[in-house]
């Protein structure tokens, strides 16, 4: 076991719940980094919903962590 999911295991998965779609397409998408796998992170940023992860609470809470100095703007 790798860890990461390859094209193979895409589709036997996707076989599995009827989803028969173009799975090569979907791999490119999802692959990040064209490792031609998928790893944790881009399985997670694939399932992310992103409309609510990135509301303006949530960004101000991250800014606010970035923000060490507490100045209102990052330097390097």
């Amino acid at each position: 076991m790798s860890g990461n999911i390859s094209i193979q295991e895409l589709k036997l998965a996707l076989h599995k719940y009827g989803i028969n779609e173009e799975t090569e397409q979907l791999m490119q998408d999802l692959d990040y980094n064209g490792d031609g796998e998928i790893d944790f992170t881009e399985f997670v940023a694939a399932t992310i919903d992103w409309n609510n992860y990135f509301t303006k609470e949530n960004l101000k809470i991250t800014f606010d962590n970035f923000d060490t100095e507490n100045v209102g703007y990052l330097t390097a």
